[in-house]
């Protein structure tokens, strides 16, 4: 073993470290955003995906009550939704036959704000949407339906006795009649700051970093932004190609930049260069920077944030070099892609900051 020693001297100083070296990376990937950041007790709310276990409803839903014989029949309708390309009908043929749909919670707060949105046709008693546990109902608000989408928006006060405690959260009718579901969600009231959780970004506001890159990573060369912008119940399902998931879009540009301003990081946006164009890249910065009289400043203000967000920096595509990347190039093409969205994105506001892709080489 060889040995040595080191000097250091403090008074001296060579360089300077850029404050960057000290940020951090957020991707739409297992836990990060949705069951990490993001707040939203409910999971697929826009009845996206398939159906595993071939009882006609959308996983990680279940059926509800009676299911014997055929008094109840479940389907995911791609003829008839609210929000993406499917929604989940239940049908009741018997009269005085209870049925629905549920999943299993955990209750993380004891206040929170619940939004259905429901259309039914020969319903003619209220559907039931309840917290409960086996027989007993923990809370309950009954709702008209109509043969139209209906938003339904209310508040629930829960027992304390069921923090951190495993509830099913019910939608179901006494028919007969047909319900379709077409959006669900229950964000935590006092646990939540614009959708997000507070504890995750107290903790995150503890590492202090100094700038958040986002939406990825592998996931960001598919994204496109204006999924993720608007209101949230209408935002569009879409299928990550990057990591073989369902993205629902409830968190987008406008929740980062509010992520970034809880936390005092710098944000940095990662466009798509796999299946995105340089126009939409540039739509993208007006969105972010442009004043509200503009195309897509104007949208921005619409959506509740008149002033610029003046993004600084932005990076040309992700891991381009790499064969498992969307849109994967080599380096020539990636140059002339990238000066392409240079020229493009500069347009739209000369004072960005461009990072391009690059790969060390041994």
């Amino acid at each position: 073993m060889r040995k040595g020693k080191v000097w250091i001297d403090a008074t001296r100083r060579k360089g300077r470290l850029s404050p960057f070296v000290y940020g951090s990376f957020i991707e739409h990937l297992g836990r990060c955003v949705y069951g990490g950041i993001w707040a939203e007790k409910i999971r697929n709310g826009k009845f996206a995906g398939e159906d595993p276990n071939h009882c006609g409803v959308i996983y990680p839903w279940l059926p509800f009550g009676e299911q014997k014989g055929r008094n109840v029949y479940f389907t995911h309708d791609n003829t008839c939704f609210y929000v993406g390309s499917q929604s989940q009908r239940v049908e009741i043929m018997a009269p005085g036959t209870m049925a629905g749909i549920f999943q299993d919670i955990i209750v993380d707060d004891c206040a929170f704000k619940v939004r259905c949105v429901l259309r039914g046709e020969g319903i003619g008693n209220p559907v039931w949407v309840r917290l409960q546990r086996g027989e007993e109902v923990f809370v309950e608000t009954g709702l008209e339906v109509g043969p139209d989408w209906k938003v339904f928006d209310f508040e629930w006060k829960v027992t304390p006795v069921l923090f951190r405690k495993e509830v099913s959260f019910v939608i179901a009718f006494e028919g007969p009649g047909t319900l379709w579901v077409g959006y669900v969600s229950m964000m935590p009231i006092n646990r939540s700051w614009k959708g997000m959780r507070k504890d995750v970004l107290s903790a995150i506001r503890m590492l202090r970093p100094t700038i958040l890159r986002w939406p990825g990573g592998n996931f960001a060369s598919n994204y496109h932004w204006m999924d993720g912008v608007g209101p949230r119940d209408k935002r569009p399902p879409r299928w990550d190609r990057a990591w073989s998931t369902w993205e629902p879009n409830d968190f987008g540009t406008d929740e980062f930049m509010e992520l970034c301003r809880f936390v005092g990081a710098e944000p940095y946006i990662c466009v798509n260069i796999g299946t995105g164009t340089p126009e939409e890249a540039a739509a993208w910065v007006e969105y972010c920077n442009g004043d509200p009289s503009s195309r897509y400043g104007s949208l921005r203000a619409e959506n509740g944030h008149p002033e610029p967000y003046s993004v600084r920096f932005w990076g040309i595509g992700n891991e381009t070099y790499g064969n498992w990347q969307i849109g994967h190039v080599d380096p020539e093409t990636y140059g002339k892609k990238c000066l392409e969205f240079v020229r493009t994105m500069k347009a739209v506001d000369p004072n960005i900051v461009l990072v391009a892709v690059g790969v060390n080489e041994v």
